[in-house]
């Protein structure tokens, strides 16, 4: 059969027509892909152990000399600490007091300053607030205290969730306001939550600070009972025990398998700047326990003259019969043990 050239020019047009129009899976082939992988899912109740401590400059004291309203106050305070004698004249009583508040200058209290609270935002919240999924006896809010450089207790929450945390205003103690965002923590671990202040100035805590999560059932620290982190600005020189001297930059941290057979443990400190001692002491490491040192900024007039303060505490690892304590209802975000 003889096909001429614009025969076989046009068969091949259709050709290349009809292989467009056909849908693209019959061109190649499609990847084979596996079933989709499941997401793990968290046994019921499971629990984290949280405890949360804030570091920084402790503020300076602040004072005022009274005026009325505060000279008024204190003896109406003073007034309030009286009881009537039995069978006594109340009548009397009153009048007396109404001539004390006369002269209220006679008993010195105007010549003595008195001790102001310190401005909002210069220390950080006592407390955090977070919403229960179920209200507990009708009130949705969780509490957590907060330890300003000082340890606090062990809250139990809901493992594997974000936990957004609030602070309350401490004058009207109502109003509630995002202060920081927990990432979603492991079931049955034991969490310990540095805060520091995310800027300088003289109300710092007013701002969201940073936050560095401590998990001491981390794999990291499974054999060591020693934990020392830089939380301050500033390189610090250490030593610990007949280790070597160590260098401590800015946010880095060591830990260390210390023997309990050897009893104390010399730890010692200096700042890398001014070669300064910040501290000197001397540790015991208990059995199933990790002691913690945090170096963090500090304010030379409220810290015996060291701009590097220190906090320092030891913690008992939960067993894991506590770890895995579920939490009352599957739904509930725990609260303060």
């Amino acid at each position: 059969m003889h096909f001429s050239k614009h025969t076989i020019t046009w068969s091949f047009s259709v050709l290349l027509g009809i292989l467009g129009s056909l849908p693209s899976a019959t061109m190649a082939q499609k990847p084979a892909t596996g079933p989709k992988k499941k997401k793990k899912e968290l046994p019921p109740g499971a629990a984290a152990h949280m405890s949360i401590v804030a570091l920084g400059a402790i503020p300076r004291r602040r004072y005022k000399m009274p005026d009325r309203k505060d000279l008024d106050e204190i003896e109406g305070s003073t007034d309030e600490r009286e009881t009537p004698k039995p069978g006594g004249d109340q009548g009397k009583r009153k009048r007396s007091r109404k001539s004390r508040k006369k002269t209220p200058a006679d008993s010195g209290a105007s010549d003595i300053p008195i001790l102001l609270p310190p401005k909002p935002g210069a220390v950080p919240p006592s407390a955090l607030y977070y919403r229960l999924v179920k209200p507990n006896n009708g009130n949705p809010w969780g509490r957590m205290r907060v330890g300003f450089n000082n340890a606090t207790s062990i809250t139990q929450i809901q493992a594997g969730v974000p936990l957004e945390m609030h602070s309350m205003d401490r004058e009207h103690r109502s109003t509630y306001k995002k202060y920081i965002t927990i990432p979603p923590l492991k079931p049955w671990s034991q969490i310990l939550v540095f805060l520091t202040p995310g800027r300088k100035g003289k109300t710092p805590w007013k701002h969201e600070p940073s936050v560095s999560i401590l998990n001491l059932r981390s794999k990291a620290l499974k054999h060591k009972n020693l934990f020392v982190k830089n939380f301050s600005n500033q390189t610090i020189h250490f030593i610990v025990g007949n280790h070597q001297p160590e260098t401590l930059p800015p946010g880095k941290s060591r830990s260390f398998a210390l023997k309990k057979s050897t009893g104390y443990h010399r730890i010692a400190a200096m700042n890398g700047k001014k070669r300064t001692l910040i501290i000197n002491t001397s540790v015991r490491v208990p059995q199933n326990t990790l002691t913690v040192f945090a170096f963090h900024n500090a304010d030379p007039q409220t810290n015996g003259g060291k701009n590097i303060g220190v906090f320092r505490t030891t913690i008992s690892k939960l067993p894991p019969s506590v770890l895995k304590k579920k939490l009352p209802t599957p739904t509930h975000n725990g609260g303060d043990q």
